[in-house]
């Protein structure tokens, strides 16, 4: 079985391809997802996030707080760069350990790790081949948009159930990259 990456930069179309391999039978593991496993409670990796970041980043269930640790890391380029130090060894871990899983119970020829950051974490040395998603510049943009209206949505949905929302002032933001 072929272990091959998926990537490319924000709003290239990562995702529409991983459902379309999906949808062809392929296995497509998410790194974002399974990173984002790996800092709950009890998980590899939450009690040196929690060492690293402080306190300040969980909540009231003491989970990660993903906004709370989001606002520190994009701040923050060294910052950034030790959660990454943090999360890249062990999503390489559970992908192999997933990849071996599917190989073993008998995956089709190629099974995939979408991940945006695969080249930057070195990480592509290591697999079979590397699929870089790509799209016109104004796509790009337009997905954007769409990601940006779904986020705000959802924070009103959100603080609709009972919070009312925070009162700061409106505020445009960058798109953010990474593993948080």
């Amino acid at each position: 079985m072929l272990r091959l990456g998926l990537t490319g930069g924000i709003a290239s179309g990562k995702t529409a391809v991983a459902a379309m391999l999906r949808e062809l039978g392929f296995a497509v593991l998410a790194a974002d997802s399974l990173a984002h496993k790996l800092i709950e409670p009890g998980q590899p990796a939450y009690d040196e996030v929690v060492r690293e970041f402080g306190l300040a980043i969980l909540d009231s269930d003491q989970r990660v707080n993903r906004a709370k640790l989001a606002d520190i890391v994009f701040a923050d380029r060294a910052r950034l760069d030790r959660l990454n130090a943090i999360l890249h060894p062990r999503v390489e871990v559970a992908t192999n350990r997933q990849f071996e899983e599917w190989s073993r119970d008998g995956a089709r020829d190629a099974a995939f790790v979408e991940a945006a950051l695969l080249v930057e974490a070195g990480f592509h040395k290591k697999l079979d081949g590397l699929v870089v998603t790509w799209c016109r510049p104004e796509q790009q943009l337009e997905r954007l948009r769409k990601a940006a209206s779904r986020h705000r949505k959802n924070r009103l949905l959100r603080h609709s159930r009972g919070n009312p929302p925070p009162s700061r002032s409106p505020r445009r933001q960058a798109p953010r990259r990474g593993t948080a």
